[in-house]
């Protein structure tokens, strides 16, 4: 069966990428909270559910344009970077290339927060960015990638 063949050489790469999410406009970006199922040798989960996973299950209109979110990604960390006066746009690529002039003034992490902490990290990120006249904050994301590859057959 082709299907079945198919499904053998399916494989996922995770890849890490960062995100301006625009906040002068409210966020058309929706949220959602999954667990990945608690490991039983694993003693450092908090929850019996599992560790708590916040996936973007939906982004529309000006988000989608500007930021390049995509459904399942998932946000890691939430950033705000300023110029060295603490104000004015700046971009996560001027961020990472220029780093004499930008500043990183809001840093969180979301890795393994439910819903409500993430949010509430993302809330606190957009009002730190609006005090110093910024835009857009930055997501670090993890994307989920899927690929294919086919095994060289070997005549005997």
């Amino acid at each position: 069966n082709v299907a079945d063949d198919d499904d053998d050489n399916i494989v996922y790469a995770i890849g890490r990428l960062v995100c301006d999410l625009p906040i002068d406009t409210q966020p058309q970006l929706d949220l959602t909270e999954s667990f990945v199922a608690a490991d039983s040798a694993s003693t450092s989960s908090s929850s019996p559910a599992g560790t708590p996973l916040v996936l973007v299950t939906g982004v529309w209109g000006r988000t989608a344009e500007v930021s390049g979110l995509q459904p399942f990604d998932t946000i890691t960390r939430v950033t705000v970077s300023t110029d060295n006066n603490g104000d004015g746009p700046t971009t996560s690529v001027s961020a990472a290339t220029s780093s004499s002039s930008t500043t990183i003034t809001f840093s969180a992490s979301t890795k393994q927060l439910g819903l409500e902490d993430t949010a509430a990290i993302l809330t606190a990120a957009a009002q730190h960015a609006l005090q110093h006249k910024q835009t857009c904050i930055q997501l670090e994301v993890n994307r989920m990638i899927q690929g294919y590859y086919n095994l060289p057959t070997t005549r005997q």
